[in-house]
Order: C-alpha cells, then structure tokens, then sequence
C-alpha cells in the first residue's frame, strides 16, 4: 500500500512533463506532415499555428484545410506559420534565413522545436 502511495505521488508530478513532450511530439509530427504534404501534393502548404492547436492549408488550391489538431490542455504555443514550398523546403525571408522556432510550454517548462530551412521540424 505504501509503494502504491510513493507511485502516485511520484507520477502525479509527471504529468505536466508528460503534457509538453506530449504536445511537442504532436507539433513537430504536424509540422513534418504539412512539409510532406507540400512535397506530395507540389504546392506551397501553411503550418499555422496557434497557443491551442494547428492547421495546415494548402495554399496553392484556394487555402484547403487539409489537416488540424489540438494540443494537449495547460500547453501554450507560440504563434506563427511555417509555410513549406513544393520541396519541402521552409519558405523564408532569405535576408534573415535562419530556422523558425517555436516555444512549447507549460508554464513551468518548455520545449522549443526548430523547423530548419531545409524543413525538417525537431524537438530541441
């Protein structure tokens, strides 16, 4: 019975660790479709993503929702668009060209994933 109480206690104070790499694993695997999406379908496709979730459209067939999720409760995100051109590639402003990062969190933690300029989205 004390083993059982120890246990609890101990994952009960996992769970908001669970929550964010849950929520960064579902960002990043939204991110990685919409660039297949764009290399699959050879149009430019938008990641847009917001503090409670994502969408992808297809910008080159009048903004077609092709797919939309929501992250995990507690989890913020922070806002922007990761536009992919018909090679996967990240669409940037090439006077900048860096990497477009995004800050999971949960208030007391954060996972930032990185979509590189070749398109690839990571968890850092």
């Amino acid at each position: 019975g004390v083993l059982v109480g120890v246990a609890r206690v101990g994952l009960g104070s996992l769970a908001p660790q669970f929550n964010i790499d849950n929520g960064a694993r579902t960002l990043t695997m939204a991110l990685n479709q919409a660039r297949v999406q764009a290399i699959t379908r050879g149009h430019t496709v938008d990641a847009a993503v917001g503090s409670g979730g994502f969408s992808i459209f297809d910008v080159n067939n009048g903004n077609e929702l092709l797919a939309e999720g929501e992250l995990p409760a507690h989890i913020t995100v922070s806002s922007g668009n990761a536009v992919f051109t018909p090679l996967g590639t990240l669409n940037t402003n090439l006077s900048t060209n860096v990497p477009l990062t995004f800050a999971v969190s949960n208030g007391s933690h954060t996972r930032n994933i990185t979509v590189g300029l070749i398109g690839e989205a990571q968890v850092q």
